[in-house]
């Protein structure tokens, strides 16, 4: 292991102090432990117990204009006294596969401790990303929003959730782009770098390009952005029919013969009722921003 120095020390400690909400929120905040580990994007920040890992962090300043790939991950050792904790070290194997091979890092399993005190939403659209969009696959916000159970209409509440995520590159936030392909963050410059930096690499080891992973995300999107507009058409449409069903009512009796002009001055009202429900039709089309 490669020794810290001083400077490098007194900021690894600093890093401990500002997780200590993390531990708090853990029962076995007593058994936690801090590990720095290096990586080609710069030093890799954890906090685990023996329940699993609290956080994953990129941290110090890297460029990402000249990534080397080929830097070894190992643990930086801070201080003698920290003790070995398996979910640090599986951390570790999963960071040597994924700068190795990330499309084999899904047969690598992490557990994470304290999802739940970041509250049901975020920890419901973390564990989603983390279980159904592993290293060279891409999802859009709405599909995420699906995936999650709360529907493509949550996509921009999403967004949130992804700038809280204490677990950066094992739950790939990067991977969840826009509906239009178009890979965006609202943090500053440098992490949309790193985002597109990452989503390029991982899927420069499947058989698609670039270009045909983003496109093939916009493609689903129209798909199922079609498919709703349709089925809300269809509703409505069968919504208007009960309306004009209602509202005509059916002669009776000997008022069932009436003259030709009240038939036709009633035929007028009901074309210009369906003017109208087509009006409406188009009122419950919802569609999905990009």
């Amino acid at each position: 292991m490669e020794k810290l120095k001083a400077d490098e020390t007194l900021d690894f400690h600093n890093k401990q102090i500002q997780e200590v909400a993390l531990g708090e929120r853990c029962p076995n905040s007593d058994k936690s432990s801090a590990y720095i580990l290096t990586s080609p994007l710069g030093h890799v920040y954890t906090n685990a117990c023996p329940n699993g890992l609290h956080c994953v962090k990129l941290y110090g300043d890297t460029s990402y204009d000249d990534i080397k790939w080929d830097t070894k991950v190992d643990f930086i050792r801070a201080s003698s006294f920290m003790p070995s904790n398996e979910h640090a070290k599986q951390l570790k194997k999963w960071l040597q596969m994924y700068f190795s091979n990330p499309i084999k890092c899904k047969d690598i399993e992490l557990k994470f401790c304290g999802l739940e005190e970041y509250g049901e939403f975020n920890s419901k659209i973390w564990t989603t990303i983390y279980d159904t969009c592993p290293p060279g696959e891409l999802m859009s916000y709405s599909e995420l929003a699906q995936r999650s159970g709360y529907g493509a209409g949550a996509s921009k509440v999403v967004g949130y959730a992804i700038n809280k995520n204490p677990y950066m590159l094992v739950v790939g936030d990067h991977r969840v782009i826009k509906a239009s392909g178009e890979i965006w963050c609202e943090n500053e410059s440098q992490r949309n770098k790193l985002r597109r930096l990452l989503v390029k690499y991982e899927i420069s080891h499947t058989k698609d390009t670039f270009e045909q992973a983003l496109l093939k995300v916009k493609e689903r999107n129209t798909a199922t952005k079609g498919t709703r507009k349709r089925a809300t058409a269809v509703k409505s449409e069968a919504s208007g029919s009960q309306k004009k069903t209602r509202g005509v009512k059916k002669p009776a009796g000997k008022k069932a013969s009436t003259s030709k002009k009240t038939t036709t001055r009633r035929k007028r009202k009901v074309d210009e009722s369906d003017e109208e429900d087509d009006d409406d039709d188009d009122s419950f089309i919802d569609d999905e921003e990009d």
